[in-house]
């Protein structure tokens, strides 16, 4: 297929996405169309995550005690089987982390400290919509589900919406998004003083007028009571802010990609960075495309092939030849962005933690934390190469072929 061709059109987009909101493998929710009220059995059952039975340490390299997992769960309010709740509306307000349990504590694994959160979920970008299930006993977290998450998130990162509102803010298709990986913004507050958000590619803003230079559009904000409101801003038209959506191409595909070469790896979205599938799912959200929240449930959507245990480097290398780039591959664990086959070897961009090098003693694992650009005959810290694991794929074709 040529670089500059359309792969899907929107309507295409829109009814591949409504594939995998079906699916519940992939955790992916379609907010609107959720109940105004949980029960409370189901809420619980969403609350009380298993905790994790093998060591773990926090921020300082101690053990992460049964106390402490005690303090976490005490924050967690409990309510009756038969309990009635109302789902509230919300919009995030600034770019946060989703946790798995109310704190921003950190929970390591051994060897980890400090790198890999595994209380952490994902980010979630300003102007994404939440329903907001709990707040805990301290007053200081909500209990949100996003379309790809569920979990804990700061509440001074939320701001309450009316149901009327919420909705039409989440439908709503007259839109600016940010191209560009990551960027200041500055602008004025309703009371005159200056303030900045940082803004992550994908992140969309609804349209009100536009210039030859320049767009009008809404903000979000939070008020004194923890309530929305919309703060009009002028960004600049043009560069890197885009109205609607860009054409799903190979050479879009690899543009918005290439922007994201260098940045460090962040596990979860602790950081405000990305892990190997929030890069998948950013680079696609531009094009307005869903992907799921891990690479578990990403491998679950509609469309991805599973290869055959009996498949041999041979086939894999055969049928890389008859990938189109921009498919994504899936491995237990990790995702990767095929770029294709160039100077003999099988291209990839992802967001690794560490890679395995051959040495006298070995292979011995090497820190890589950051969006590089690698191919799959490198090696994973077993002693494999990536081609070797790889063992599913995602094709954009495949969007518009359902």
């Amino acid at each position: 297929m040529e670089e500059y061709a359309l792969i899907a059109k929107n309507h295409q987009i829109i009814c591949y996405n409504q594939q995998n909101l079906r699916l519940p493998a992939t955790g992916l929710v379609e907010l609107t169309e959720c109940e105004e009220n949980i029960k409370g059995r189901a809420l619980m059952e969403l609350l009380w995550e298993p905790l994790p039975t093998e060591e773990r340490f926090n921020d300082w390299g101690a053990p992460f005690s049964e106390r402490m997992y005690e303090v976490c769960l005490q924050r967690i309010p409990v309510f009756s089987d038969e309990a009635d709740i109302e789902v509230k509306k919300g919009i995030v307000v600034t770019n946060t982390a989703i946790r798995v349990l109310p704190t921003m504590q950190g929970n390591y694994r051994a060897g980890q400290e400090r790198e890999l959160d595994r209380f952490a979920k994902g980010l979630l970008k300003l102007g994404e919509g939440v329903l907001i299930y709990a707040q805990d006993t301290t007053k200081t977290w909500y209990f949100v589900q996003s379309r790809q998450f569920y979990g804990w998130v700061l509440q001074k990162d939320i701001a309450f919406a009316e149901s009327k509102y919420w909705e039409q803010y989440m439908t709503e298709r007259q839109f600016v998004q940010f191209l560009g990986s990551r960027q200041a913004l500055n602008f004025i507050e309703h009371n005159g003083c200056q303030n900045r958000e940082k803004i992550l590619m994908g992140t969309k803003f609804v349209l009100h007028d536009a210039g030859r230079e320049y767009f009008i559009v809404s903000l979000p904000r939070r008020d004194e009571q923890g309530k929305l409101y919309m703060l009009p801003i002028t960004i600049p038209r043009g560069g890197e802010y885009y109205a609607g959506e860009p054409g799903l191409t190979i050479q879009n595909i690899k543009a918005q990609g290439s922007k994201m070469l260098g940045e460090p790896y962040d596990w979860g979205g602790k950081h405000g960075y990305r892990d190997c599938t929030g890069l998948i799912s950013d680079l696609y959200l531009v094009f307005g495309v869903y992907f799921a929240g891990n690479s578990t449930m990403q491998a679950a959507q509609a469309g991805v092939r599973h290869l055959a245990k009996n498949c041999t480097l041979r086939d894999k290398k055969r049928l890389l030849h008859k990938l189109m780039p921009g498919t994504v591959l899936y491995m237990p664990g990790h995702a990767m962005l095929y770029w294709g086959y160039e100077q003999g070897k099988y291209r990839i961009l992802h967001s690794v933690y560490q890679i395995g090098l051959q040495s006298e003693d070995g292979v011995l694992p090497h820190k890589i934390k950051r969006v590089v650009m690698g191919d799959l005959e490198q090696l994973r810290t077993d002693g494999k190469a990536l081609l070797q694991h790889w063992d599913a794929y995602w094709e954009p074709r495949i969007i518009s072929c359902n």
